[in-house]
């Protein structure tokens, strides 16, 4: 682990996802306020946008590359990110603050077997 925490709410089936295949997951994000969720900045559901990306490259945040990998298909995982896995010093638009932790719910919907 490269410092996220995170605590899996449902397994999922199939094989668990690693560096190279593309996930696809639905996201909540919120601020970490006092080692928990604070303030909600995303729902990924509630605006109908999952995201997918190839584990492993830089097209998201480090914390979310490692937050998926072992996650299997159907799986639910509480993500908690300490500064440097997420924004970092710059933050983000205005909408989160430099030097912030973060929590997601991160929900692997599809993953493609890197190969396929």
């Amino acid at each position: 682990s490269g410092g996220a925490l995170y605590n899996d709410i449902v397994i999922g089936g199939g094989l668990p996802a690693a560096v190279g295949d593309v996930a696809t997951i639905h996201f909540r994000g919120w601020l970490a306020k006092n080692g928990d969720h604070g303030k909600e900045f995303v729902n990924s559901r509630a605006e109908h946008q999952p995201i997918s990306f190839v584990i492993g490259t830089e097209r998201v945040m480090p914390g979310w590359n490692e937050g998926v990998i072992g996650m299997r298909e159907g799986g639910k995982r509480l993500v908690k990110l300490p500064p440097e896995l997420g924004f970092g010093a710059r933050g983000s638009a205005g909408v989160i603050p430099p030097n912030s932790g973060l929590v997601f719910m991160m929900e692997l919907v599809t993953l493609r077997k890197a190969g396929e």
